[in-house]
């Protein structure tokens, strides 16, 4: 059987992978921040996100993996579209706070920012690397999380500010060589 063709390995084929161990191996995994909003039935919804990557060019699309227990799953589901954000080095407090890691919820989390809407309505923040204002093409439940196929219906490119990376438990900077 070729490589094209094999099955996938089955899921308790990884008996020597504990969670505990790969969540110890995924903390040493930099990921960029992303801030994941949305509005439904007028109200706003943020959390972060670092499960987030580009899929393909042609369409453009995009993954996103939201955990099922986070607090904007379901208006995201909803609402049927989102805005993707690449947070800057520099709003490393505005993901404290849209994370809930600073205690607030709801619309407290787009305090102290500065939101705007494109496309779909969806909050995007200025000053953000990058908005990608996106519908929800496909979605499916994996386990914990909802995995979002995501088509930017607009884009908006902000300063060239460095990214805000999340690793070991912690924001963190890039370090260029």
């Amino acid at each position: 059987m070729s490589a094209l063709t094999r099955q996938p390995a089955a899921p308790d084929a990884c008996i020597h992978a504990s969670p505990d161990l790969f969540k110890t191996a995924m903390r040493r995994l930099a990921a960029t921040v992303c801030a994941l909003t949305t509005c439904h039935e007028g109200r706003r919804w943020a959390m972060t996100a670092t499960a987030v990557s580009s899929l393909t060019a042609e369409p453009p699309s995009l993954i996103a993996c939201v955990n099922r227990s986070a607090s904007a799953h379901d208006a995201i589901l909803a609402s049927q579209c989102l805005c993707i954000n690449i947070l800057t080095e520099q709003q490393h407090e505005t993901a404290k706070r849209l994370s809930g890691a600073l205690g607030h919820s709801g619309e407290r989390r787009f305090e102290d920012a500065d939101w705007y809407t494109l496309a779909t309505g969806a909050p995007a923040l200025r000053g953000a690397a990058a908005a990608l204002d996106c519908t929800i093409a496909r979605s499916f439940i994996y386990e914990t999380h909802t995995v979002l196929i995501c088509l930017p219906r607009a884009i908006e490119l902000g300063t060239m500010e460095l990214p805000l990376l999340y690793s070991d438990r912690s924001y963190t900077k890039v370090r260029p060589w």
